[in-house]
Order: structure tokens, then sequence, then C-alpha cells
């Protein structure tokens, strides 16, 4: 074991994705003339570490995949987090207290570094790494000796943290943890346990094997009693004292949780064992009575169980990403540590400036998540949750789920659907299960949000696939019958007496309906920043619409886009996300500005248009678990990004006026990109389009021709040679051996509307 300086800065390696275009050796780093970068990073996957309260349980720490956190143990109040300076630190694996000094948290990652820090100010006092590097699956500190485990072999290094003298000590065939009672050291695997005992100061090592009747899920130990659960339910509790007579001893079974026990631990000395699983009920057990004692509706799967010193208080993480912290006397909750709640594959998540948050998707709610604070700020319940165990998938399946929402002021809108029961579907005529769609309109009062209007079935019998809010304060919805709704606010009026009327409340009414095309269940809808241009995009063709009055002004067809996953306005483009390309439409000059491969391995894209600029997230499939994301910053009038990264996989993404672009990642950890440059007028950049300038009588086509005229006439000659279609580009569409005649005939297809460069993501 050998001591480093602290804080130690690794350099982070990159390399060339196949995204880029072919003959380019461009590395992932972000480019020279670009400003973007990250600028806040909140938020985070709690990971399963047991958390660990501080001596006087005022506070409490617990870990993210990389960082430890120090929260308010009253208030769920995030104070510091503990991070390695390291480009790319590697997952903490054990987590614990200082033996000696209070005041000291210790961290063990999965590389074999132990971080000894200062958590009442977030100073990293020491680093150690052991040598020679090895992987640690836990670890653990009794007094001066330190214990780990590679996940088969068990090493113990003597007076921590000076002696370098490691031994290994015994092996299983496979170590899921390392437990400690204060006395004993208990290595669990999958139906063994070993239990080692340190005699002399820890200078020799003693131990004893027990094999396991049934495969172990969750491993607890106190200084009379070690418990462990199996996937029944059933808990087996031994004592120590016996199997030091008898290596036979039976143990004791407790048997209440119908599903698999994920989270044990003692409390009061061993006079309780608190167990929790699928039911999402928190059980203890009274060992001298078998007694139980139940605090239930916790509403999500328990996953950890960790006790103070004192026993006066208890931390349960959920399988939700909240951390609950109860009292133990009373059993009553002091607080809520929630982290961000995983988003809905595929469904777009939608930020606000006007309260900082980011509104999240969840199953049956919704999150707010303050962009500022970094911590949740609000939950509103969308729908009724059903949580019934192990019987979940009977009920689970007929739940309803948020799909989408929509903010605009203090008004909010949500979509959620919900599916009948294929039985219930047969009593009704159907001859399949039916959709059945919720808009719900909510509005703010200081606090909390509160439903003002409920509108079933907004399509009727089609399924509502798409909400988005307009600039003017009016929502737009658009289902599988490919109608566009127009929804707005109505004053509820009554009389009053001696005449006149009085505005008592408010409603929200479908003011229009917009149907340009047959009816196609991937269509999807666009509102240009100034409201002034609504666009819908099917598989093979774009409509481009007066929303005023719904009137057809232009349509774009053979982009080759394949089927339509998003799309957005930045400025005067059009920005057009498909399976196969993503085009970018210059309404001016009606062209192609320029057009994007997508590769076959992508599974998810997710698109965000700001204001000058746009994110294109993609999720790869890999041959590997471990999925291949990346995330780009384009401008709409250069095919070559302006900030590139490799990332986590992406949940979501959106944009925020105030911070920039909102990433959320499958470690549910909320990231901000923003362009640290200097703020710039782009007044002169930006050409609003106007609705009066829409309104001409041969569509948009006389809006073009005039102002690319007056384009040309700005444009120097390299530009205007560029709008010439190229031989050279045309035979090399032809010439390359990797494409299919398809793509070909459709790299041609967008040769010629905007002589567009083909580049790869």
């Amino acid at each position: 074991m050998t001591t480093t300086k602290p804080a130690t800065h690794g350099k982070e390696s990159r390399k060339v994705g196949r995204h880029q275009k072919r003959g380019e050796n461009a590395a992932h780093t972000t480019s020279e003339s670009s400003k973007y970068g990250i600028s806040r990073r909140s938020g985070g996957r709690f990971s399963n570490l047991k958390p660990c309260f501080s001596k006087d349980e005022k506070h409490v720490f617990l870990c993210t995949k990389t960082q430890a956190r120090v929260y308010s143990a009253s208030t769920g109040e995030l104070l510091r987090s503990l991070r390695s300076k390291d480009d790319r630190p590697s997952p903490i694996v054990s987590l614990f207290m200082h033996p000696s000094n209070e005041y000291r948290l210790i961290t063990v990652t999965f590389n074999g570094q132990i971080l000894v820090w200062d958590w009442t100010d977030g100073t990293l006092i020491q680093s150690l790494t052991l040598e020679p590097a090895t992987e640690i699956v836990s670890a653990l500190l009794l007094g001066t000796t330190f214990v780990w485990s590679d996940g088969k072999h068990i090493s113990i290094a003597r007076d921590f943290p000076k002696v370098d003298d490691i031994h290994s000590v015994s092996r299983l065939s496979i170590c899921y943890g390392l437990a400690t009672n204060g006395e004993q050291i208990f290595a669990y695997g999958d139906k063994s346990v070993m239990i080692f005992r340190l005699k002399n100061g820890g200078h020799t090592t003693e131990h004893e094997y027990l094999t396991l009747p049934t495969s172990c899920t969750a491993f607890a130990v106190s200084r009379e009693s070690y418990a462990y659960s199996d996937a029944d339910g059933v808990l087996y509790v031994y004592s120590i004292a016996s199997f030091e007579k008898n290596k036979q001893s039976v143990p004791r079974k407790l048997h209440w949780h119908s599903g698999v026990v994920s989270a044990l631990h003692f409390a009061l000395d061993g006079q309780y064992l608190l167990s929790g699983g699928s039911e999402g009920v928190l059980v203890l057990w009274q060992m001298s009575t078998s007694n139980k004692q139940f605090l239930p509706r916790l509403a999500s799967t328990i996953e950890t169980i960790a006790v103070s010193e004192s026993s006066k208080n208890y931390a349960v993480k959920m399988q939700d990403n909240t951390v609950k912290i109860i009292n133990a006397t009373n059993l009553e909750l002091r607080t809520d540590i929630m982290g961000p709640r995983s988003a809905n594959v595929g469904i777009k998540i939608a930020a606000t400036t006007k309260r900082d948050s980011l509104y999240l998707t969840s199953g049956t709610e919704m999150q707010l998540w303050g962009l500022d604070t970094g911590r949740t700020t609000s939950r509103l319940p969308i729908t009724a949750q059903n949580f019934a165990g192990k019987v979940r998938d009977a009920f689970g399946s007929n739940e309803a789920l948020v799909n989408a929402c929509a903010v605009h002021g203090d008004w909010l809108a949500t979509l959620d659907s919900w599916m009948t029961p294929r039985e219930e579907a047969n009593e009704y005529g159907h001859t399949q299960p039916q959709d059945e769609t919720y808009l719900k309109f909510w509005k703010w009062n200081s606090s909390e949000y509160q439903l003002i209007c409920r509108i079933d079935n907004p399509h009727e019998s089609s399924r509502t696939t798409q909400l988005i809010a307009a600039a003017n304060g009016s929502f737009y919805t658009i289902g599988d019958d490919a109608a566009v709704k127009v929804w707005k606010e109505k004053s509820i009026k009554k009389d009053v007496i001696g005449g006149g009327t009085q505005v008592v409340g408010s409603t929200w009414t479908c003011s229009k309906v917009f149907r340009i095309t047959r009816p196609s269940g991937s269509s999807r809808i666009a509102l240009s920043a100034d409201g002034s241009v609504l666009a819908i995009a099917t598989h093979d063709q774009t409509f481009l619409l007066d929303p005023t009055d719904g009137s057809l002004r232009n349509t774009i067809s053979g982009l080759s886009t394949g089927r339509i996953v998003d799309l957005g306005f930045v400025r005067h483009y059009l920005i057009l996300l498909g399976n196969k390309r993503l085009v970018v439409w210059d309404l001016l000059r009606s062209t192609v500005a320029y057009a994007l491969r997508i590769p076959e391995v992508t599974t998810d894209m997710f698109l965000s248009c700001g204001a000058d600029t746009f994110v294109l997230c993609t999720n790869e499939a890999t041959k590997h678990a471990r999925s291949n994301a990346k995330f780009f910053v384009f401008a709409p009038t250069s095919a070559k990004p302006i900030y590139r990264e490799k990332c986590t996989k992406t949940l979501a993404v959106s944009w925020s006026e105030s911070y920039g672009f909102v990433q959320l990642t499958d470690d549910l950890e909320v990231i901000i990109v923003s362009d640290k440059s200097p703020s710039t007028s782009s007044n002169t950049n930006q050409m609003s389009i106007e609705a009066k300038d829409l309104v001409t009588t041969n569509g948009m086509s006389s809006m073009y021709r005039p102002i690319r005229k007056t384009l040309s006439a700005l444009a120097d000659e390299a530009d205007m040679q560029d709008m010439q279609l190229n031989t050279q580009q045309v035979t090399g569409i032809f010439d390359d051996p990797t494409k299919s005649l398809e793509d070909r005939f459709a790299d041609l297809a967008l040769l010629v509307l905007g002589t567009a460069k083909q580049t790869f993501v």
C-alpha cells in the first residue's frame, strides 16, 4: 500500500469515434473555437452502499456512483460533495466512518484507491493506493486492520494506513461483501459465509467456514447473531456463540416477505432485525419474541437499510432513488432525500426558467428538479399508483403512466395514458386492449400545482402522441389520427346581482383542429420560437402551416429521413431528426443546409433546439453491455459540431433559456451544458418569420424567391460555387461500395435539394 499525494489528476483518453467523416481524424474534444462545456452537475443515482450517520446523527452520508455526499439528516439538504479530482473517477465500492476520528469519512474505489476526507469542509486528507493494482468489490476498516475483497480473495493490511504488509487470508468461490460486528469480520457469498477472528492486535487470523442451505440475497450481523435472506423471503438467523461450539447449528427461521428480501440490518445491539424488499414495507422483528412491527406504504422496493450508532434513526434507500430518514422511536419520517427519478425512455422532458426547474416524468408522477439548488423542489402525483408487491405484474400493467408534459407560465399540461386489461376490453366488445388518454391542465398557486381541468381522450379513439406549448400560452396536441388540436384557456363567468358577469375560474377547450395528412402513428409537430410557423412531420413529408388559420404554406418531401423521431426550429432553420438522417432545412433558401447520416447501431436519439444551436444525443448498441453514447451541439449553419463529448447513456435532453441544454443521463445525473463565451446580441442573426409574411397567394414559394435573391446578391463567389451541383460529388456517391442503392439515391436527392455535405454522426 503506497501513500500518494491528495487529489491526483488523471488524463482522460479520447478515441476517434466512428461518427466522424471518412478520412477525418478528429478526437472527442471540444472544438478550439467552441466555448461550450459542462457548467454544472447535480443529482445522480444513489448507490446501494449502506448510508452512514455522523456521531451526532445530524448528518447522513450517501454515495452516488463516483462521489460521496453530506446531507442534513433533518432537512435533507445537500451540504457538500466529496469527489475525486480525477478526470475519470472510479466507482465507489465502500463507504464508512474513520474508527478513531468522527470527522473523517473513508471511501474506497473499485480501482483500489482509498480516500480519507474531512467531511466538515470537503478536504481530501489522504489518498492511498493498493499495490499491486487490484480491483475491489467491498472493504471495511476494523480498528487499524483494513480488509478488502476482489470478489473471491479476502486480503488484510494491518496497522492502517502506515503498513504495507498485505496478506491474502482466504478465498470464496464468490464474495458479495464484507461485514463486521466490531469483533469479527464476515465475508459472505452465494451459499457460504466465512468468519474471521483477529487476535494479537490483528497479527494472526483464524476463520471458520459455513455452507448456507440457500442462496444469499442480503446479509446482516450483530455481536450475537448473523442473518441472511433468500429469494423466497425467508430470514435465517444464526447464533455466533452456538456456531463456535457446533458448526452444524440450526438457524432460526423468520418468514413474512412474499418476495426477495433485498435489505437486512440489526438494530439496538441485535434486539431488532430490520428487513425490506419488493413489497415496499419495512418490517421490524423483535428477536426475543419474534413479534413484528410494520412501516408500510413506502411506495417502492427497499434496497438498503442502515441504522445509526444509537439506533435512534434509520436510513432506508428505495428503488425510486429516494432515501428516507426515519425516527426509530415512533417510526415517523424525518425527511426524504430525493434524487432525480427515471424519466420514461423516449419521453421528452420539459424545462422552465420561471421557477428554475426541470420537469421529469416518472411513472405516475412528475418531479420538479431545481437546476440552481440541485434538489427536488416539488413532486406532483399525476395519476393514482398501484403497488401490490408480488402481484405487481397483475396490477402494474394497468397503471396510468405520464407520457408527456409541457409548461408555459403558470400552466402545466400533462398527458397520461392507461391501457385497459384484455378481459375488460372483451367485455366492452373490443378485440384488443384500448388506450385511454387524459389531457390535464394544472395551475401554479405559489406553492404547488393544482388540477384545473381534465379532458378524456382528447383525440377521441386515437392515441395522443405529443404535447407542446406555444409562446402565446396555448398548447398543441397531435394523435394517431394526424389531427393537430389547439387548446386555449377559457374563462368561466357567472352572472352577478345588479347585472354584469364575474370570472369565477377557467377551463381549457379545443379552439382549432388542423388535419393535413392521412393518419400516421409517427407524426410529430413543432412550433417556431415566435409561433408563426407550425411544422407537421411524417415519415415522408413535412408540412408547414400558419397556426393562426391552419392554412398550408409549403410541403417538403424527398429528404429520406426515415421514421421521424423529433423536429424543432432554430431561427429560420427546421431541424428534422429521423432514424436514418438528421436534415437541417433552410426555410429562407428553401434548401437543405446539411444532412447527417445516423449510424444503424443507434438505438435512441434525442433532439433539443435552443436559440441559436441544437443538441443531438445518440445512444448506440455495442457488443458490450455498456452503451456508447454521444452528446453533440450543432449550429444550423455547419455540419461540424461545435461541441461533442462521449457521455453516459442519455434518457432525455431539454433546453432552458437561463441555463442552456439540460441532459438527464442513465445515472440520473442532471448535466447542464452551456455556452461559456460572453453573451452577444444575436438580433442580427435571427430572421423571424412573421405570420403576415406567410400569407401569400402562391404559398411559401413566393416568399423564398425574393429572399433567395437578396442573399445571393450578398454572397461571395465561393458561396455561389458551393450552390452548384458538382460532378465529382455525384460520382463519389455512386462509387461508394458501402452504400445500398436506396442510400445512394437518397444522398443524390439531398445533394440536388441543397448540395448538402454528408457527414456521419
